[in-house]
């Protein structure tokens, strides 16, 4: 597994326990469904947070986050609620070439 990271400012902490659960349940997800390497991308930074998780394994299906739910598995939908809870962005998806992404990036909301 790789990691890295640029923590330059801690975001809210709602915020970084989204990102940190988002992080555990996708890393979950790599651990039981991909393959290696895995690779954990985290920046905190004034202006917001980007988070990815990518595996080597064979990619989400497309209708993974259906299934997943109708089966009882709550992971995939607990991160995208966890994305929208702090109004951030959730991307999941096939990788060209093979593989998962998970991303998430909350930009700091401008002051009204």
């Amino acid at each position: 597994m790789q990691l890295e990271h640029a923590t330059v400012v801690r975001p809210p902490p709602p915020v970084e326990l989204a990102a940190y659960r988002v992080a555990q349940e996708a890393l979950v997800n790599a651990l039981k469904h991909g393959a290696a390497p895995i690779t954990v991308r985290y920046r905190a930074m004034p202006d917001g947070v980007a988070l990815s998780v990518d595996d080597s394994g064979p990619g989400l299906h497309a209708e993974a986050a259906v299934r997943a739910e109708r089966e009882g598995r709550l992971g995939l939908s607990s991160m995208a609620q966890r994305a929208e809870a702090i109004g951030a962005r959730l991307t999941l998806g096939t990788r060209p070439g093979g593989g998962t992404h998970v991303g998430l990036e909350w930009t700091v909301p401008e002051a009204a």
